[in-house]
């Protein structure tokens, strides 16, 4: 009898460890919910397919050339424009059960001959989720549940860092140090890809600043690197410096803000009725913010002339 209850014990355990197992070898895929409807986008779909999930704010003009980030660390962008990005914050999706707040979308894109991007080129590479309002420890353990039910169980990095912040409290403003514990969470896929899960832990507050979320490719980042060897793109005349402030203009070509001297820009098309190129402002490492503005300049008093922005966005 002891002799079965061994046995019957080592097949659970077994059991148990073959399915974690399998479960780490799943690929990281982007499934979301829109609309009580499930979708999952394939890692390499243009920008079209994207925008045919309807995903809020996800068209394909909505991309723009843009640095990308490297999966070794996220934070740190590809020395020059290797694709095309586009975020929301009203992207309306769940993943895994936790209601998305903002998605950023990252496309590479290689040149051709000429040193060139071509838009129809571009294929999904990165996906960048954020919850933040302060969820709480309830939210993040059910949303580990679920990532260690799909892809195994996931060991705990944490790192604590020190400094000062400025908070709004039902007691006044707290104005002093604040500890803020990052807890991090990565996965290994098959076909060389991954997912990165972080939270941070404002001790102050006893609650999560956010819970970012990247899922990807997890073998490109030497092409991301190697863009930058690339003459063409380091000259890539789809990024200009205004050389003399001009103003930023709406679809009714009136002046919506001034852009001083200094400032870059992404040029991403050219508007034929309003005889004006399209724009995005980013700053001045080469990034989009949080929220691009984007709106017409006509094209002068840029690093490139407007003759050369006409060969390159065609009438």
């Amino acid at each position: 009898m002891k002799k079965q209850i061994v046995v019957l014990v080592f097949l659970f355990v077994w059991v148990l460890l073959s399915s974690s197992a399998q479960a780490e070898r799943q690929p990281a895929e982007f499934t979301f919910t829109r609309n009580e409807e499930d979708f999952t986008l394939a890692w390499g779909s243009g920008l079209e397919e994207i925008a045919a999930c309807g995903i809020n704010g996800m068209t394909a003009e909505a991309f723009y050339p843009a640095r990308l980030p490297l999966w070794a660390d996220p934070s740190v962008m590809s020395p020059a424009v290797a694709g095309y990005t586009a975020a929301s914050s009203t992207v309306k999706i769940r993943f895994h059960g936790l209601d998305v707040d903002r998605a950023e979308l990252y496309c590479y894109c290689g040149r051709n001959e000429d040193g060139e991007m071509e838009r129809e080129q571009a294929q999904l590479y990165m996906v960048k989720l954020e919850k933040y309002a302060y969820p709480d420890e309830g939210m993040l353990s059910a949303l580990l549940e679920e990532l260690f039910a799909t892809f195994g169980q996931a060991k705990e990095e944490e790192a604590t860092t020190q400094g000062f912040a400025m908070i709004t409290t039902d007691q006044g403003i707290y104005n002093g140090p604040v500890t803020t514990i990052r807890r991090t969470y990565p996965w290994r896929g098959a076909n060389h890809t991954g997912l990165r899960l972080t939270a941070d832990y404002n001790d102050f507050r006893q609650s999560y600043d956010s819970i970012i979320i990247y899922l990807g490719m997890t073998n490109l980042d030497e092409a991301l690197m190697e863009a930058a060897d690339n003459a063409a793109v380091q000259a890539s005349p789809e990024q200009v410096t205004v050389e003399k402030r001009i103003a930023l203009r709406d679809e009714n070509k009136q002046s919506v803000m001034r852009l001083e001297e200094g400032t870059m820009l992404h040029v991403v098309g050219y508007d034929k009725a309003l005889n004006m190129f399209e724009v995005v402002v980013v700053d001045e490492s080469g990034e989009s913010s949080s929220e691009p503005i984007s709106g017409y300049v006509h094209g002068d008093n840029l690093s490139t002339s407007r003759e050369e922005l006409l060969r390159l966005f065609p009438q």
